[in-house]
């Protein structure tokens, strides 16, 4: 059954991919001969102002205001206490990865026992998996505020699924981390469904964990994870800590011990490994291409000097679009209104409207009197704009995932959501690693568009667990934000 499914699985990528439309469209960062020019404010109001949405943007140079690239270098030489130590090749791995940041660099401490916050950060920053830290207004664990300097990385995660705490709603950062707490934070990182959300029964776990002389002592909220990790055919419990016949699972993992765990037991997927590739690349064709731009303008922007997405960020606005306000704030992580996403898409990757032969109905919500009624009607009558429900675009609603996807595959052209011709049922067939792919659509009278949309960025075009997190979840009700959709708009168009 498993493998009739994979074999759906690339028949479906293979059918999304033929059903994708050339992106080489012309770009909002390269001149039209149909452009007006950009009607723009004075340096005091950062130069990104347009009355018209139609107007084409004119480039800007961008400074980041506390941008810095001197915290993110790998570490270059070897600490000193490693030497002798069985775990040097892992621990030389991780510190050349860059994930590990020493306050010394001379010293790993590499008996010392690991923090759960430690843990946390090395995990992440050996394979982030595209997943970024969020700033949200509530705090989900009840020790964890925006105050601590994890906020922003555990809010991230659990906004991704990937993370999970004590049973009391706690996180207990600056905890020395144990080996069955070790087991279950990396089982919900990898989304191990045995882990996250475990069939078996937890006596009957318990029983296998008896071969082992303190299996009892694994307490309750940890026996599917530890018992999963013990049966790993790779047998990371005993690489890692040279267990027997004795887990100690309440032993502290040491420094040295994490390392090995998260080097030995860290697989990259192709395509994540692919999408990293093909974004760093981009990252340097972008900065050759800002360095080069001939701009007159220039404008600040001062809250993305941390954001994992300020180079995309940063070109987007050198492109011209209005984003900024007049303090020179993005809001990388206030959700964006569709709006504010259709007026970026169409100045970053400008269409020829052309009418269509029989435009759609117009959306009963969007009067003369909006200020945007010249560009969405110009994109209805082309018919590159789909309405959300009963003919309402809802222009001020914050955008989700998966309307992202639709409003994108519509004006992308993408015939294989336009019109499909794989039957939808293949289509479900092909998400069925996906936890929540039954949660796709659910919000509208016709949920067909959004599942084949989604199901594009997920397998024709990865584009959507680079920008959302290469996890089995993919949220697709989750609010985009305003960094989100800059990643995505810079992202696909300039790939």
């Amino acid at each position: 059954m498993m493998n009739k499914k994979l074999s759906i699985g690339l028949l479906l990528a293979v059918a999304l991919l033929a059903g994708c439309t050339d992106k080489a469209a012309p770009s909002a960062t390269s001149t039209s001969e149909t452009a007006t020019e950009q009607e723009v404010t004075g340096a005091e109001e950062q130069g990104t102002t347009t009355t018209d949405p139609l107007a084409a943007p004119t480039p800007v140079k961008v400074v980041v205001e506390g941008a810095s690239s001197s915290d993110s270098s790998p570490a270059s030489q070897l600490p000193d206490d490693i030497g002798n130590v069985p775990e040097k090749q892992q621990i030389t791995k991780l510190l050349q990865s860059g994930a590990v940041k020493l306050d010394n660099p001379a010293s790993f401490e590499p008996n010392q026992p690991i923090t759960r916050s430690e843990f946390i950060r090395w995990m992440y920053g050996y394979d982030h998996k595209h997943i970024k830290p969020k700033l949200a207004s509530q705090p989900s664990f009840s020790d964890v505020d925006s105050s601590n300097p994890d906020y922003a990385l555990i809010e991230g995660l659990q906004a991704a699924g990937v993370i999970t705490g004590f049973p009391d709603g706690t996180m207990q950062l600056d905890k020395e981390l144990t080996r069955q707490e070790l087991t279950l934070l990396w089982g919900w990182y990898e989304r191990e469904r045995s882990v996250t959300n475990p069939i078996v029964d937890s006596s009957v776990t318990q029983f296998a964990l008896k071969k082992y002389k303190d299996g009892a002592q694994i307490s309750d909220t940890y026996v599917a994870a530890v018992g999963f990790y013990a049966n790993q055919d790779k047998h990371p419990l005993e690489q890692t800590f040279g267990v027997k016949d004795k887990l100690e699972p309440q032993q502290p993992v040491t420094r040295a011990q994490a390392a090995r765990w998260i080097v030995e037991n860290t697989t990259i997927a192709d395509q994540q490994q692919e999408q990293n590739e093909v974004t760093k690349e981009l990252q340097t064709e972008a900065t050759e291409a800002m360095a080069a731009q001939q701009a007159t303008q220039t404008v600040t922007v001062n809250d993305i000097a941390n954001s994992p997405v300020q180079w995309q960020i940063t070109r987007l606005i050198s492109s011209g679009i209005p984003v900024l306000d007049g303090q020179g704030h993005f809001q990388p992580d206030t959700s964006i209104t569709r709006r504010d996403f259709i007026r970026w898409m169409y100045q970053y990757d400008p269409k020829e409207l052309t009418p269509a032969d029989q435009p759609p109905p117009a959306f009963t919500d969007v009067q003369n009197t909006d200020p945007d009624y010249a560009l969405v009607d110009k994109l209805r009558q082309a018919d590159l704009l789909p309405a959300v429900d009963n003919n309402e675009l809802k222009l001020d609603q914050p955008l989700t995932r998966e309307q992202l996807t639709v409003l994108w595959a519509w004006y992308q052209q993408m015939n294989n959501v336009r019109e499909p011709i794989l039957a939808l049922s293949t289509v479900q067939d092909s998400l069925f690693t996906i936890s929540d792919a039954k949660e796709i659509g659910t919000s509208y009278n016709n949920k067909e568009p959004y599942i084949r949309a989604v199901a594009t960025f997920v397998y024709g075009e990865p584009t959507y667990r680079n920008v959302f997190g290469f996890t089995t979840l993919l949220k697709p009700q989750a609010e985009v934000s305003r960094a989100e959709a800059a990643q995505w708009l810079v992202e696909y168009t300039e790939s």
